[in-house]
């Protein structure tokens, strides 16, 4: 019998602006969470709103809090205690602008995996996982020997979207801009669809932080339908034909269930993605939002018909990423 490891994931997310923060790496965690489920997991988090009842609807609950906008050496402090108290065997980090003073810190008490993003590989840990579509499929050696699991191959989204759904599309286009939407780009969309009165149907996926949003009346539900909330993303996406997010998890998604997309960013670390899909011809690159975007969505929604011909379908996101970093995580000595 295998015997069960005692594992500690250290995020932070929520309904936090100008923080560039949102649900991306609370999600992206809790799918590789999902893959280690049959071992011991503990989750130490910064909740800027809604945080902790998203790990617990995903069926979690051994969950320390720490103060928001901690203070490095406070966060060491009570990391390391949690890890001494339970014995932890790993410590999974997905955090935005992590200090590689913390990590050093960290590795001096156990093993530790660092998810990343972009082009960012050398951080000193024992292994660095990053799935970014603009970094070849490889295992290579980072600039202090560290192992990484690199490329699209190793992009971690939920299970679900191993398999392609080939039902019939009730909706042209389905949108999504995060857990959190803090630009309110779901409100553009929308009133970009309520002016031009399409003949197609738009599906449009609010997150659990979602504030805000614009309210349609019944005769604007014959070409919008909103989804407030939802466990089940591959169900939503799978009943359309084009997508439109912000270029985050759920641009991988799409490109699992071989869907062309749109891409607004909301942030300018996204912009990087939003280039790499355009130039993999899988996406229309929008750009970041701004006082055009709502041009650009109107253009968007006129030539939508047109982008399956500018884009190549291609599954190279198989959705098994999930399953190949548990893997790794697992078999790290």
């Amino acid at each position: 019998m295998k015997t069960k490891q005692n594992i500690l994931f250290r995020f932070s997310g929520g309904k936090a602006d100008n923080k560039e923060l949102g649900f991306g790496h609370v999600y992206r965690c809790l799918n590789l969470a999902k893959s280690l489920k049959e071992h011991n997991l503990f989750f130490i988090i910064e909740d800027y709103g809604g945080v902790e009842k998203i790990i617990n609807e995903a069926g979690f609950s051994q969950i320390f809090r720490l103060s928001n906008n901690i203070k490095q050496k406070s966060d060491v402090e009570k990391t390391i205690k949690i890890i001494k108290e339970k014995s932890i065997d790993k410590v999974i980090v997905d955090k935005y602008k992590i200090k590689i003073s913390y990590l050093k810190k960290i590795k001096k008490f156990t093993k530790i995996i660092f998810i990343s993003d972009l082009k960012k590989i050398d951080f000193p840990v024992d292994l660095v996982i990053n799935g970014f579509i603009g970094l070849d499929e490889t295992i290579k050696k980072n600039k202090f020997n560290v192992p990484v699991l690199a490329g699209i191959k190793y992009q971690i989204i939920d299970k679900k979207f191993q398999t392609v759904t080939k039902s019939s599309k009730k909706f042209k286009l389905v949108t999504s801009f995060g857990g959190f939407d803090e630009h309110g780009i779901s409100n553009i969309v929308i009133n970009e669809i309520i002016k031009l009165k399409p003949k197609f149907k738009t599906k449009i996926i609010l997150g659990p932080g979602t504030k805000n949003f614009r309210k349609i009346t019944n005769e604007e539900r014959k070409f919008i339908s909103i989804i407030k909330k939802t466990r089940d993303m591959k169900k939503e996406i799978s009943s359309a034909e084009i997508g439109l997010c912000s270029g985050g998890l759920t641009s991988y998604e799409f490109v699992s269930q071989k869907m062309p997309f749109g891409i607004i960013c909301q942030e300018k670390h996204q912009i990087e993605t939003a280039i790499e899909w355009e130039k993999q011809k899988m996406a229309i690159n929008l750009g970041i939002i701004n006082e055009e975007t709502n041009q650009k969505v109107q253009v968007f929604l006129e030539e939508i018909n047109n982008i399956k011909k500018s884009t190549k379908l291609r599954r190279i996101c198989d959705g098994r990423g999930s399953k190949r970093v548990s893997k790794a995580i697992l078999n790290l000595k």
